[in-house]
């Protein structure tokens, strides 16, 4: 038969068994299958009318394919289960790349799997393998004034060979996955051209985990995702590629691969990895460090940083290697484009999408309208329509490039912008009224230049078109704000709230502000202030079930960041979302390596913004540093303090051709980094670094901006140190916070323990707030001081550890040669009445008894007052003394023992 392609041919694909049949629709009763075979028969084409169609319409004639062995499909270098169609979207019309990557290799492939995306990229990096797909969907209505870019990174337990162990058997999204997204969003969004705003779409999905211990899925992820923009038709200034670079040895390991068994033998902190921060990377040890770098081939684009105090100058080192490594990335991408163009050159999507503000501003002087950042040429931007608008009162063309409009807004904006530099408002809320209206005139006076918003003489067609030129406007206004910021920090050096360009804003710090917690602290730095509490809980609260078939994770030191609607004036839902998840991340990276690892403790920091004007993630780490130590954490290195380093830049339109003209601020407020362009979070101690992070909005930032704001940022860290020293600078002594403690158990304890009834325990626990484990050699107390010393005289009592010099209330057994066998009364010692604790011992002369025959003088069941004395070396049983109670006062016999009603 011939094959369905030649069937297609001769007749349209039938959508109805009716169509198929002929058209009636019916068969007859009692031989229905027959019919339907019989009318299939009489409609499928003989194969020599197949072939007549296929000559006919300019095709070679179908011919029956070659059988091909599995030895010679092996031997061609074919998979025994390819394709071996001529179709273009056949599985030999994929293109496949591999290159030097590091210490391991990068292999991308495009055109076998979702092949009707603008941009599809198979890779395969450390282990992993990844599906990289991006998407554009042009903005043909020109609503947008921002740029709509969606990044998803999806992980999936059938990557591990595993099944999800939740109740519908259905993967579910984990912190991973979004802290993914978020890093590959900020490596991607800053090659966008400016003006686009087409909405893209950008998703990652791990289908093949490797080594659980190897590469993090982040860097392949990155790289993929890289490879798809590039390969699809949607402006972007790329390639770019990331490398991850650690220390291993007191050597730099670019895209390092390590086994499970080599983690556990290594001194590397294997314990709390992740699939977003490879933590078995960072180290234990002073100066470890783990990087994840994103670059073009001269500028860093975005960096992430955890490390255990490093020092400037092996960051310096890590970051110049990652730049190296990154031009081998961008390679092996740049060779897969060049070889997707020749071998599948039908692979190609065509959409409108946006010019570039060059080639935009140059039609416009030719007075040409072409289609620009999404939005169609149409025919509102003809002479006429524009000279018809005109007569009838209507709008006037607003330019499509926004550069166009922005001397028009400094016009009207300049001097009211510099009028408030020089008296600058004190409080951001003051600030933000008097910059509001400067924004509020500026966008009037444009409406009113391009007659806008009367919307007279204009129909609906025209009123979309509006819409755009308003969110134009707003644009140009924005832009005029920047620039003459820009022009001030550059000119007179100052800033919008009056300090200098090196200078810190107002620092406060405040410890014990909530009395009954264990540690807590404010930090105010500016407009921006963040509260932290410390919470020290068991050790077993460290372990935390992991998903994706990965080990379970095991930390000291969990954070939570929340930012309520309330600390920017606003009123919203309370809710987290990726940012509050990135930034509570950030701050833990900058903690975690300072918890002592002789405090076997789960600590809990949980900050909240209770005002932002800018860096609220680096003031959380200065408050939570401040609580640890309030908590009485002896942090290793010292306390940890936080700062954001800023930059502004000159000509602001400025092309990879031309020099950057660049101004490092320190301590950046939130209107800055709005306007900026450049967000450089840096927190660390006296001695080291321990966390970055680096966004930007420049297409890529020299690698000697990036060190000169390290270098500055030591500065400001040391004025914050000083701030917070003047507060706390040493871990609190009486911090009243529970602490663990073991009793060790005798041979003949742990016999007596066996029986314990667990109910006891759990009544015990709730009435002190204590946790107890009764482990094989030892019991486990974590709880308060006083509430220790209560459960450990409980404890010692039932396992016939009596307190030496304490009175108890004992029953005679039986007699015996040298002296007499008691227990403890029922209600004396606490758990000894469900355990039964051992038997103790009076010595005749400790009896009190003076007869010769004193075994006659005691009764079985008699109970008597007695003072324990201590225990016997060899069988550890207690010992009693009636004679040492009768020299007691008896005030002291009154209120000796108490019951054990009165203990619990």
């Amino acid at each position: 038969r011939p094959p369905p392609s030649s069937l297609a041919t001769l007749r349209p694909a039938a959508p109805m068994l009716p169509c198929v049949l002929g058209g009636s629709g019916r068969v007859s009763r009692g031989g229905g299958v027959r019919a339907i075979l019989r009318a299939l028969s009489a409609r499928t084409p003989s194969l020599a009318t197949a072939q007549a169609a296929r000559v006919r319409t300019g095709r070679a004639p179908w011919r029956p394919a070659a059988r091909v062995t599995r030895r010679r499909a092996l031997r061609s270098g074919c998979s025994s289960s390819a394709s071996f169609s001529s179709s273009p979207s056949s599985a030999l019309s994929a293109v496949a790349v591999e290159g030097k990557f590091g210490s391991g290799r990068l292999r991308l492939e495009t055109g076998k799997v979702a092949p009707v995306a603008d941009g599809s990229v198979m890779v395969s990096l450390g282990g992993h393998t990844l599906l990289c797909t991006a998407v554009g969907v042009p903005d043909t209505q020109g609503g947008n004034d921002f740029l709509p870019l969606t990044v998803e990174h999806i992980s999936r337990e059938f990557a591990f060979g595993r099944i999800p162990s939740n109740f519908r058997r259905t993967d579910m999204r984990s912190n991973d996955d979004t802290l993914v997204a978020r890093a590959i969003d900020r490596a991607l969004r800053p090659l966008f051209p400016k003006g686009f705003t087409s909405e893209c779409q950008v998703i990652t999905t791990l289908v093949s985990a490797g080594n659980l211990y190897g590469l993090g899925a982040d860097v392949a992820a990155i790289n993929g995702a890289s490879a798809a923009l590039h390969l699809s038709d949607i402006p972007w200034r790329g390639p770019i590629a990331a490398v991850r670079v650690v220390k291993q040895n007191d050597e730099f390991v670019v895209n390092p691969e390590i086994d499970a068994a080599e983690a556990f033998t290594k001194s590397w902190d294997v314990e709390p990895i992740s699939e977003t921060c490879a933590h078995a990377y960072e180290g234990k040890d002073e100066g470890g460090i783990n990087l994840l770098y994103a670059g073009t081939e001269e500028n860093a684009v975005m960096i992430e940083m955890a490390g255990v105090r490093t020092s400037e100058e092996d960051l310096r080192r890590a970051i110049c290697l990652a730049q190296e490594h990154v031009r081998e990335g961008i390679n092996v991408i740049k060779k897969l484009k060049v070889e997707t163009q020749e071998k599948m050159p039908w692979n190609k999507t065509s959409k409108d999408w946006a010019f570039t503000e060059a080639e935009c501003q140059a039609a416009e002087e030719e007075g040409k309208h072409p289609t620009v950042f999404g939005f169609p040429s149409s025919s509102l931007f003809s002479t006429e329509a524009v000279d018809k608008t005109r007569s009838e009162g209507g709008q006037v063309q607003v330019p499509r490039n926004v550069s166009s409009v922005t001397p028009v807004a400094l016009d009207y904006c300049r001097g009211k912008y510099e009028a408030l530099y020089e008296n600058p408002p004190q409080g951001r809320n003051d600030r933000e009224k008097a910059l509001w209206e400067v924004r509020h005139d500026t966008l009037s006076a444009l409406r009113s230049h391009y007659k806008l918003g009367e919307g007279e003489g204009l129909t609906d067609e025209y009123r979309d078109e509006e819409k755009a030129a308003v969110n134009r406007l707003r644009s140009a206004v924005s832009k005029a704000e920047s620039t003459v910021m820009r022009e001030m920090a550059f000119r007179s050096g100052k800033r919008i709230d009056g300090r200098g360009i090196d200078e810190v804003r107002p620092l406060h710090t405040e410890v014990g502000i909530f009395p009954h917690t264990h540690g807590s602290a404010l930090f105010t730095r500016g407009d921006t202030q963040v509260s932290s509490v410390t919470s020290v809980g068991h050790p077993q609260l460290r372990t935390r079930a992991q998903r994706l078939g990965k080990p379970a994770v095991n930390r000291g030191l969990y954070v939570t960041y929340e930012f309520p609607p309330y600390c920017t004036n606003e009123a919203g839902k309370y809710v987290s979302g990726r940012r509050e998840l990135g930034h509570g991340e950030l701050t833990e990276k900058g903690l975690r390596h300072s918890i002592p690892s002789n405090r076997p403790e789960t600590f809990n920091v949980h900050t909240i913004t209770t005002s932002s004007n800018g860096s609220s993630s680096m003031a959380s780490v200065c408050a939570g540093s401040m609580a640890l130590l309030h908590a009485g954490v002896d942090l290793n290195g010292g306390p940890v303090a936080g700062i954001s380093m800023g930059l502004f830049s000159l000509p602001l339109d400025r092309t990879d051709e031309e020099d950057l003209e660049y101004l490092v601020v320190t301590d950046i407020m939130g209107l800055e980094d709005y306007l900026g362009d450049m967000d450089f979070k840096i927190a660390g101690t006296l001695n080291g670094i321990t966390a970055i992070q680096l966004d930007t909005k420049l297409p890529g930032i020299p690698l000697s901006v990036v060190f000169e704001a390290i270098s500055k940022s030591k500065d400001a860290r040391k004025t914050v140190l000083d701030a917070m020293a003047s507060s706390i600078e040493a871990p609190r002594v009486e911090a009243r916070v529970p602490r663990l403690e073991y009793i060790e158990l005798r041979m003949w304890e742990r016999k007596d323990l066996k029986s314990l009834d667990y109910s006891e325990v759990a009544q015990i626990e709730a009435a002190t707030g204590c946790n107890i484990r009764i482990l094989k050699n030892n019991i486990e107390i974590f709880g308060l001081d006083e509430n220790r010393r209560v459960v450990r005289e409980l404890i010692q009592e039932a396992v016939g550890e009596l307190i030496e010099g304490k009175l108890y209330t004992v029953r005679v057994v039986r007699c015996e040669v040298h002296g007499v066998m008691v227990e403890l009364a029922d209600y004396e010692g606490g758990l000894a009445k469900l355990i039964g604790v051992r038997e103790g011992f009076i010595h005749w002369k400790n009896s009190g008894i003076r007869t010769k025959s004193p075994e006659n003088s005691v009764e079985i069941g008699q109970e008597f007052r007695a003072l324990c004395i201590g225990h016997e070396p060899l069988t550890g049983r207690p010992e009693f003394s009636v004679n040492a109670v009768r020299a007691m006062s008896p005030q002291v016999i009154e209120d000796g023992p108490k019951k054990s009603e009165e203990l619990l």
